[in-house]
Protein backbone atom coordinates (compact mmCIF):
# COMPACT_ATOMS: atom_id res chain seq x y z
CA UNK A 1 0.00 0.00 0.00
CA UNK A 2 1.27 3.48 -0.70
CA UNK A 3 2.36 5.17 2.36
CA UNK A 4 0.25 8.94 1.03
CA UNK A 5 -2.81 8.83 -0.59
CA UNK A 6 -3.05 9.81 -4.30
CA UNK A 7 -2.48 13.23 -5.07
CA UNK A 8 -6.62 13.22 -6.32
CA UNK A 9 -7.73 12.64 -3.15
CA UNK A 10 -5.65 15.14 -1.19
CA UNK A 11 -7.22 17.71 -4.15
CA UNK A 12 -10.76 16.30 -3.15
CA UNK A 13 -10.22 17.20 0.59
CA UNK A 14 -8.84 19.91 0.32
CA UNK A 15 -11.63 21.03 -2.18
CA UNK A 16 -14.12 19.90 0.94
CA UNK A 17 -12.25 21.91 3.59
CA UNK A 18 -12.77 25.12 1.24
CA UNK A 19 -16.40 24.64 0.98
CA UNK A 20 -16.52 24.67 4.92
CA UNK A 21 -13.09 24.97 6.22
CA UNK A 22 -12.45 22.00 9.11
CA UNK A 23 -14.47 19.22 6.85
CA UNK A 24 -11.48 17.48 5.01
CA UNK A 25 -9.30 17.47 7.91
CA UNK A 26 -12.85 15.50 9.76
CA UNK A 27 -13.01 13.22 6.85
CA UNK A 28 -8.90 12.56 7.38
CA UNK A 29 -9.76 11.91 10.64
CA UNK A 30 -7.70 15.15 12.13
CA UNK A 31 -10.53 16.47 14.62
CA UNK A 32 -7.97 19.18 16.59
CA UNK A 33 -7.09 20.54 13.33
CA UNK A 34 -10.72 20.08 11.89
CA UNK A 35 -11.90 21.59 15.09
CA UNK A 36 -9.43 24.85 14.73
CA UNK A 37 -10.22 25.68 11.60
CA UNK A 38 -13.53 25.31 11.76
CA UNK A 39 -13.54 27.85 14.87
CA UNK A 40 -11.66 30.37 12.97
CA UNK A 41 -14.45 30.41 10.36
CA UNK A 42 -17.16 30.74 12.61
CA UNK A 43 -15.66 33.38 14.41
CA UNK A 44 -14.23 35.29 11.38
CA UNK A 45 -18.14 34.41 10.02
CA UNK A 46 -19.72 35.82 12.97
CA UNK A 47 -17.24 38.94 13.02
CA UNK A 48 -18.20 39.81 9.79
CA UNK A 49 -21.43 42.10 10.42
CA UNK A 50 -19.80 43.97 13.31
CA UNK A 51 -15.75 44.43 12.13
CA UNK A 52 -16.46 43.54 7.72
CA UNK A 53 -12.50 43.73 7.41
CA UNK A 54 -11.25 41.77 10.10
CA UNK A 55 -14.37 39.50 9.59
CA UNK A 56 -13.47 39.12 6.02
CA UNK A 57 -10.06 38.39 6.22
CA UNK A 58 -10.33 35.76 8.87
CA UNK A 59 -12.91 34.05 6.46
CA UNK A 60 -10.05 34.49 3.73
CA UNK A 61 -7.34 32.42 6.24
CA UNK A 62 -9.28 30.24 7.53
CA UNK A 63 -10.82 28.89 3.61
CA UNK A 64 -7.42 29.21 1.87
CA UNK A 65 -5.51 27.92 5.34
CA UNK A 66 -7.56 24.41 5.45
CA UNK A 67 -7.18 23.67 2.08
CA UNK A 68 -3.46 24.39 1.91
CA UNK A 69 -3.04 22.65 5.26
CA UNK A 70 -4.34 19.79 3.72
CA UNK A 71 -2.57 19.92 0.14
CA UNK A 72 1.00 20.59 1.88
CA UNK A 73 0.61 17.43 5.48
CA UNK A 74 1.76 14.22 4.72
CA UNK A 75 -1.19 12.20 5.17
CA UNK A 76 -1.21 8.65 5.67
CA UNK A 77 -3.35 5.85 5.03
CA UNK A 78 -6.35 5.49 7.78
CA UNK A 79 -6.36 2.23 9.80
CA UNK A 80 -9.72 0.58 10.99
CA UNK A 81 -9.44 2.38 14.05
CA UNK A 82 -8.44 5.57 12.76
CA UNK A 83 -11.95 5.18 9.82
CA UNK A 84 -14.22 4.53 12.87
CA UNK A 85 -13.25 7.71 14.80
CA UNK A 86 -13.20 9.66 11.51
CA UNK A 87 -16.59 8.54 10.76
CA UNK A 88 -18.27 9.48 13.84
CA UNK A 89 -16.12 12.93 14.20
CA UNK A 90 -17.39 13.57 10.37
CA UNK A 91 -21.27 13.31 11.89
CA UNK A 92 -21.00 14.73 14.65
CA UNK A 93 -19.52 18.15 13.04
CA UNK A 94 -22.10 17.90 10.20
CA UNK A 95 -24.59 17.67 13.03
CA UNK A 96 -23.25 20.56 15.02
CA UNK A 97 -23.00 22.54 11.59
CA UNK A 98 -26.57 21.67 10.83
CA UNK A 99 -27.84 22.53 14.03
CA UNK A 100 -26.40 26.47 14.16
CA UNK A 101 -27.73 26.81 10.50
CA UNK A 102 -31.29 26.06 11.59
CA UNK A 103 -31.03 27.78 14.59
CA UNK A 104 -29.66 30.89 12.77
CA UNK A 105 -31.90 30.43 9.86
CA UNK A 106 -34.99 30.11 11.29
CA UNK A 107 -35.15 30.46 14.89
CA UNK A 108 -32.98 33.69 15.02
Amino acid sequence: MDPAPPLIWKVIMAAASFALPGLGHFVLSRPVRGSAWFALFALSTVALPHARTIGFIGVFIARFGAALDLLVSRLTPPGPAELRRASWSTIVFVAVVMALFFYFRWIK
